[in-house]
C-alpha cells in the first residue's frame, strides 16, 4: 500500500488557499481594505510600505498603529486583536488580515508569540504533543497541510466539517 501524499498550500492567502483545496469553508475571513484594495493587493502595498519595525521602533509603531487603526475603522472585529501596541504584533496584525487569517487565528498566533518569547512560533507550536493531535487529524482529514498555525478554533470548524463529511456506516442487513 502506498503511503497517502499531502498538498502544502503556501501562498499570501493560506486560509483561502485550503478552503479551496479541502472544500471547507469558514476558516478564512475577509476584510475590507483602504482604497477598495483586495486583500492580495493590500499585502504586496503593505509589504512595500511597512518601516522595518525592528530599525526604528517609535517611528515604526506610529506608522504600524496608522494602518491597524485604517483597517480595524473598516473592520471592527479587529478591535479584538491584542496587539498591546508593540510593533511585533501589530505586523502580525495586519498582515494576518492580508492573508485572510480568521480573528481566531490572529489572536492564537500573538498569543504564542508572547508565549515563546517571540520565538518560531509554527515550529514551537507544531512540536507541542496537544497541538498535533488535534491538529494532525485535520491534515489527513483533508490531504492537505495548512500552512499557517491554526488556532485551536479554527481546528474545532475544520473538523467538525471533516468528522461530518465521512460517509453514514451502512446499517446491518435485516434478518
Amino acid at each position: 500500500m502506498k503511503a497517502p501524499t499531502y498538498k502544502k498550500t503556501y501562498s499570501s492567502q493560506p486560509p483561502v488557499d485550503f478552503e479551496k483545496a479541502t472544500g471547507l469553508t469558514g476558516i478564512s475571513q475577509k476584510y475590507k481594505f483602504p482604497g477598495g484594495l483586495t486583500a492580495r493587493q493590500f499585502d504586496m502595498c503593505a509589504r512595500g510600505i511597512l518601516p522595518p519595525f525592528n530599525q526604528n521602533p517609535p517611528e515604526a509603531l506610529g506608522a504600524l498603529k496608522q494602518i491597524f487603526n485604517s483597517l480595524s475603522a473598516l473592520n471592527p472585529v479587529a478591535k479584538a486583536i491584542p496587539h498591546g501596541d508593540d510593533p511585533r504584533y501589530l505586523v502580525h496584525a495586519i498582515f494576518g488580515m492580508a492573508s485572510s487569517m480568521n480573528i481566531d487565528d490572529i489572536t492564537f498566533f500573538i498569543e504564542q508569540c508572547r508565549a515563546t518569547n517571540n520565538g518560531p512560533v509554527a515550529h514551537l507550536t507544531r512540536q507541542n504533543p496537544a497541538y498535533l493531535s488535534r491538529f494532525l487529524p485535520i491534515v489527513v482529514g483533508t490531504g492537505v497541510y495548512p500552512s499557517w498555525v491554526m488556532s485551536p478554533a479554527t481546528m474545532d470548524k475544520a473538523y467538525a466539517q471533516i468528522h461530518n463529511r465521512r460517509p453514514p456506516t451502512t446499517p446491518a442487513p435485516r434478518t
